[in-house]
């Protein structure tokens, strides 16, 4: 792929973290502005009347679900209502454009961190919760993972081809790989959906890092990304070595989509079988 990249003289942005004039970060806190729309997309299931901000809570959702997932039902309501408090003390709220923020003037993950100690720190019903919560976020904010979420977002796409590099996550923690994938993700569909006129086209690879049985928004964002793309003139090409990850009884009604709305499909070794 490196090869391909170079001979079209695309840009290859490494995501694992780390410095240099080819790393780009990803702010997970960067709230995405909405999908254009139009009189057609009243037709379409996945459309969502939300504001930018709800939207972006269901992403978080997954995302700290897939970094932590034991986290229990009550740790994941008090962490959102910690974010939306985050959120608002950075003069953002369910009602905000956000087209009219810079990068620079969203929350990072050490925010998050320091908030949620300062609530940890004072007398409370949920004092446990909140250490829990600020032990686990910790790494994501001044630990061992704050060189890939902590801080602004760096990337600009300023070529036609580009590369998000992760191969220097192989040895990462699963949840950090499944982690940054789904934030990867996330920034190409906002890519694809920003403008109606642009023809883009997105490669998945490794598809099988957001299939997790226990957090089926992973894979269900796969597959509304799947579903959409084709109506704003956007085409997505998923990669995977396992096939039956797809097709699990806990992620088959995603998965099966994803492979129905395919137009074009190519099975290579599906397994150990040798055919002479």
């Amino acid at each position: 792929m490196r090869g391909m990249c170079k001979r079209v003289k695309g840009k290859w942005i490494d995501c694992s973290g780390g410095i240099g004039e080819n790393v780009g970060r990803l702010n997970p806190l960067q709230v995405n502005p909405l999908p254009t729309q139009t009189e057609n997309d009243e037709e379409d299931e996945y459309v969502s009347t939300k504001s930018a901000l709800s939207l972006h809570m269901n992403f978080l959702s997954t995302f700290f679900k897939l970094y932590f997932p034991d986290i229990t039902t009550l740790q994941m309501s008090i962490l959102m209502e910690t974010i939306e408090e985050l959120y608002k003390n950075y003069n953002i709220d369910w009602e905000t454009d956000v087209t009219k923020i810079k990068s620079t003037e969203f929350p990072i993950m050490e925010n998050l961190y320091y908030l949620l100690e300062d609530k940890a720190n004072k007398p409370s019903e949920h004092k446990k919760d909140y250490e829990t919560l600020r032990s686990v976020i910790r790494g994501l904010a001044i630990g061992e993972s704050r060189e890939l979420f902590n801080g602004y977002s760096t990337i600009k796409i300023d070529n036609s081809f580009v590369c998000f590099d992760v191969s220097a996550l192989q040895n990462s923690n699963e949840n950090i790989k499944r982690c940054q994938y789904l934030n990867i993700l996330r920034f190409c569909e906002n890519l694809a959906f920003r403008d109606r006129t642009e023809k883009v086209y997105v490669a998945c690879d490794e598809a099988y890092l957001l299939i997790d049985k226990k957090i089926k928004e992973s894979i269900e964002f796969l597959r509304n990304f799947c579903k959409r793309c084709r109506k704003y003139q956007a085409g997505l090409m998923i990669i995977s070595q396992n096939l039956v990850d797809f097709l699990s009884s806990e992620v088959k009604q995603y998965g099966q989509a994803i492979l129905d709305n395919s137009t074009y499909k190519f099975f290579f070794g599906t397994d150990r079988t040798r055919f002479s």
